[in-house]
């Protein structure tokens, strides 16, 4: 980043921060539908450069609690962030480093109770890949209980099926 000083008619000095941007020739990815001109718009490897630095920036927000309000506020719908994440590999890496955030943010607020923790524990597999695994776990031990259980089911149903039979038959 580089300083210019700037001096002033009253003789104070102020400093001016100011960038410099190398960027890329502009490349057309795909348009997409700017929801409130509803007008397409085209996605550029610049915009999308920029996007993925908005997104980390805005997701450092203390208020931020999802990740879908950061395109409602580009007037973009919120399955841009999985869609492009499975094309763009930039994106991709930016859009979970900002659920990420979200997700440490999350859980921290639940702990100490500034968010309801039911509603921070069921989005958070989303959010965080830990959360994820976990419940994914869960789930198979639970569809792995669940079939067993229902194996003992089966037997005993067949075990009484066979017992009503018999009665029918006047065998017992």
């Amino acid at each position: 980043m580089s300083q210019s000083i700037k001096e002033t008619k009253s003789n104070t000095k102020s400093i001016k921060h100011t960038k410099t941007i190398v960027s890329e020739p502009c490349k057309w990815l795909e348009d997409y539908r700017d929801y409130v001109s509803w007008e397409m718009k085209p996605l550029t490897n610049n915009l999308m450069k920029q996007i993925c630095i908005d997104i980390v920036q805005w997701c450092k927000r203390d208020d931020v609690l999802t990740i879908d309000g950061f395109f409602l506020s580009k007037n973009m719908d919120p399955n841009f962030g999985y869609q492009w994440s499975q094309k763009y590999p930039d994106f991709k890496e930016a859009f979970t480093f900002a659920k990420r955030m979200i997700a440490f943010r999350r859980e921290n607020k639940s702990l100490v109770r500034e968010v309801d923790s039911a509603f921070a524990e069921k989005m958070m597999p989303y959010y965080n890949q830990d959360w994820k695994d976990m419940a994914e776990w869960r789930a198979q031990l639970k569809a792995k209980a669940d079939a067993e259980q229902n194996q003992k089911a089966n037997v005993i149903v067949l075990a009484e099926l066979d017992y009503k039979k018999k009665i029918e038959d006047g065998k017992l």
